[in-house]
């Protein structure tokens, strides 16, 4: 070995095939299942108005608020816990979102279309674990 060769440290001997390696693996992440979903809960995570909009139409149920009580404000790592799917080119979703009130919690299931820019909802729907219940708030 050559003292310049000694003199280099580890990323400078091996930065030639490790880059595209890096870049290779990021690449096939993002394409994988598991990657699609961390980009769909992104892009859920930054329009908030997709939860939102719904969790106000819930709050207006009598139902909703018999069995919850006072419910709390949905904050952002409820979106990472829950479920997101699009599809149709991202104008589709399912989203399920965790809840939570006073005297309950649950998940507030969303189905909706993107039409000219705004989520139009095709179905809002809570599930109680306890006592075990689907409340519809949109069919």
């Amino acid at each position: 070995m050559d003292k310049q060769s000694a003199k280099r440290n580890l990323w400078q001997r091996h930065w030639k095939w490790f880059t595209p390696l890096v870049i290779v693996m990021i690449t096939v992440f993002m394409m994988s299942p598991i990657g699609n979903s961390i980009t769909d809960i992104a892009k859920a995570y930054s329009d908030a108005s997709i939860y939102e909009k719904a969790y106000e139409k819930a709050k207006l149920n009598s139902r909703v608020m018999d069995a919850f009580g006072n419910l709390e404000p949905i904050n952002k790592f409820a979106i990472a816990e829950g479920f997101v799917e699009y599809s149709n080119n991202n104008t589709k979703i399912k989203i399920t979102v965790r809840i939570k009130g006073a005297k309950t919690k649950g998940k507030l299931d969303i189905v909706a279309n993107k039409v000219n820019g705004t989520w139009e909802y095709q179905a809002i729907a809570i599930r109680i674990k306890e006592p075990k219940e689907t409340i519809v708030v949109l069919e």
